[in-house]
């Protein structure tokens, strides 16, 4: 039976993923250096001589049981808290130090002193080190042993690597373990640094509130899990997995992308996450992150693609009408709850209308000479496809800006009849071009030819302006494109099943499959939602059939209690990064949406 896999964070960039020790070198402990924004891996494997049988995620700690033996893996600040009970044998503890992507096995020497209760491992090859905590005994064992992860060859990444087997440590009935990594480069000796003396032990509680656990500003604090009698969150498995990716880093506090690779705050993923928290009542954290993008715009009224610390040169067409979409979706929300004096002054509402004026006269000056927006090679969300020329959500998130302003003026009491008139035209174009012989088509290329290859992109524009249409047209066009892409397990193909492009298996880092067959949960999860808007009771079978898959994935594969980036075509197989951020945050907007509605799942 193959072991499951458990993903634990600190929400200060750390994670430390567990399981079959064969699957992933990015599975282990890392941990997050601020100053050069990477992850850097200390521990391969923690196991004991016994099988686990059960994994319980508790969200700010994971248990695995064996019969009457228990372990259990939590965070304390940066300190990674290991505790065994009703268990006599031996913990193995596997070491591979490097940065995540450093790939060098030369002068790779580990040195092991001791110090009272306190294991110290220094390797000597960059001067970082580990500190155990609480060992009363152990043996060296001091092995080299070549691994190979089947995972990785199947993604043609790297997949062979040489770790460390470099103890063992002694446990008679229980023990309580507290590991605390040191970069000597920006930090004291980590003997002197640790916190956490068996004597504080008794202090640590995880049933208190997260905010009293984790160091995020004051600002911040409410919008941690409030954690119940039990332990156990009263949130939904799907907002925890979203509220695990939360980052309290040096550039401010936000949403990675995903773990294990995708941490930093993409611009794209992180505003289209913002969803979620809004959807769970997270409304200061929203607007926190809002607010540092409102901050970022550039002149020529788009994001970059990602923030901080150096923003890659590859564009983003799409990430600004995201964060518009949001705010507008954040405004609303607050007042349809009167509470919207709460979050927003009247001068920062007027603050927010400028700007966004300025980003939508920008983008039209730099990218709107057809009357259309135009995008440039690889800026859409499907970024390993060229897909240069006007793009059917770009013209969609361009509409949402426009009717943003337009909603923010009746709050502001200005005069925007300009932007009305854009808005008209602009719907006008949008529909005399794409919408072709009953078919809302995905864009027209660089060359201004309709480009009819059939794509999910049709869900995106309809969740984000879904006045572009009537609803019986939506209707049509959902039904004729959900008869080429649709997935007989629950998802979509992210192009015409038909098509020669169409790869029915994930492939990994060559991106053959990534857009053009991987079924992506985000917009599984938007498309559900769009048809839930437009017809609940005729497409019920596929928003169900969406929201199992969803959550079957959730609970069932990757990470238990995250949200995977992707799956296969062909079967229900999750792959990519195993902990998305906007799989989760959709997967929370969907199932609030199902909830709140007037109508259940069949």
């Amino acid at each position: 039976m193959e072991e499951k896999l458990f993903l634990l964070t600190n929400n200060k960039g750390n994670y430390i993923a567990l399981g079959n020790p064969e699957f992933s070198n990015f599975l282990g402990a890392f941990n997050f250096l601020p100053e050069k924004w990477i992850l850097y891996k200390t521990i391969e494997n923690i196991s004991l001589d016994l099988f686990p049988e059960n994994i319980i995620n508790n969200y700010d700690s994971i248990e695995r049981t064996s019969g009457k033996t228990g372990e259990k893996f939590c965070y304390k600040e940066n300190d990674l808290i290991y505790e065994v009970t009703n268990y006599t044998g031996y913990i193995n503890i596997d070491l591979d130090f490097r940065e995540i992507y450093d790939f060098d096995d030369t002068n790779r020497i580990y040195e092991i002193t001791r110090e009272n209760d306190n294991l110290k491992i220094l390797y000597k090859k960059d001067g970082k080190s580990l500190t155990i905590n609480g060992v009363k005994e152990y043996i060296n064992i001091g092995q080299w042993v070549k691994k190979e992860y089947p995972y990785d060859r199947e993604r043609n990444g790297k997949y062979e690597f040489y770790i460390y087997k470099a103890l063992k440590i002694k446990v008679h009935n229980n023990i309580k373990l507290f590991f605390t990594f040191n970069d000597t480069t920006y930090k004291q000796d980590a003997c002197d640094t640790l916190a956490y003396k068996q004597d504080a032990c008794d202090t640590l509680t995880y049933k208190q509130d997260a905010c009293d656990t984790l160091a995020y500003k004051q600002d911040a604090c409410d919008t941690l899990v409030t954690q119940s009698a039990s332990g156990r969150s009263s949130l939904s498995n799907e907002t925890n997995a979203l509220l695990s990716l939360i980052m309290d880093t040096p550039a401010g506090i936000g949403i990675f992308a995903g773990f294990p690779w995708f941490f930093q705050f993409w611009a794209r993923d992180e505003l289209i996450s913002t969803g979620g928290l809004i959807a769970a009542g997270k409304y200061e954290l929203a607007k926190s992150i809002l607010s540092r993008y409102l901050n970022s715009i550039l002149e020529d009224g788009r994001l970059s693609n990602w923030y901080a610390p150096s923003p890659p040169s590859l564009g983003s067409a799409d990430a600004i009408g995201w964060l518009f979409q949001r705010l507008l979706l954040l405004l609303k929300t607050l007042n349809s709850k009167h509470s919207l004096n709460k979050y927003f002054s009247k001068k920062e509402l007027t603050e927010i209308e400028k700007k966004l004026c300025n980003s939508v006269d920008n983008i039209y000056r730099n990218y709107g000479q057809t009357g259309l927006i135009r995008n440039n090679k690889k800026e859409t969300w499907m970024d390993t496809i060229p897909r240069a020329g006007y793009r059917i959500e770009i013209q969609a998130l361009q509409l949402s800006m426009l009717k943003a302003i337009n909603y923010i003026s009746t709050l502001t009491k200005t005069n925007t009849s300009k932007y009305i008139k854009m808005g008209q035209e602009l719907k006008k174009e949008v529909k005399r071009k794409f919408f072709v012989n009953g078919m809302l088509y995905d864009g027209i290329d660089e060359f201004e030819n309709l480009d009819t290859t059939i794509r999910p992109n049709i869900f995106i524009a309809c969740y984000l302006y879904p006045e572009l249409l009537t609803k019986n047209e939506w209707k049509s066009v959902f039904s004729e494109t959900l008869k080429k892409l649709w997935l007989e397990w629950g998802g979509l193909s992210t192009i015409d099943t038909n098509n020669p492009l169409y790869c029915d298996k994930y492939t990994g880092q060559d991106d053959k499959s990534y857009h053009n067959g991987d079924s992506w949960f985000f917009i599984n999860n938007l498309a559900a939602i769009s048809m839930y808007r437009i017809d609940k009771v005729h497409f019920n079978t596929y928003i169900k059939d969406i929201l199992k898959a969803s959550t079957t994935e959730m609970l069932s594969y990757g990470f238990i209690g995250h949200c995977a980036e992707l799956s296969s075509a062909k079967e229900l197989n999750p792959c990519g990064c195993l902990a998305q951020a906007w799989s989760s945050a959709t997967l929370v907007e969907l199932t609030s949406e199902v909830k709140n509605g007037n109508i259940k799942i069949k």
